[in-house]
């Protein structure tokens, strides 16, 4: 384990790799990777489609989102609060 001692913040960290990277990233197994994922963020795009309002599934991924971000960050809360906070409803509940 390093010494955090000698850590600065104000001082960058030169020891990082410059990008791009040297080493060839765009292997086969990465772009089978990719080509399936388009594929899946296409289905994706043409369930929501079909959808009658799309803009309600895409909020709760959003809110989803909101919510991890703020358990990382150490910030309490709950869904009812940040759809609360979405919505302009002044009603809360505790949580």
């Amino acid at each position: 384990m390093k010494n955090m001692n000698k850590f600065d913040r104000k001082t960058p960290y030169n020891g990082l790799p410059l990008l791009p990277p040297k080493a060839d990233i765009e292997t086969k197994n990465i772009l089978r990777k990719t080509i399936s994922a388009g594929r899946a963020l296409a289905q994706l795009n043409g369930a929501l489609l079909n959808l009658p309002n799309p803009t309600l599934f895409l909020d709760t991924i959003y809110l989803q989102e909101a919510k991890a971000s703020s358990e990382v960050a150490g910030v309490r809360g709950c869904a009812t609060g940040v759809q609360a906070a979405q919505f302009g409803s002044s009603r809360e509940t505790p949580g």
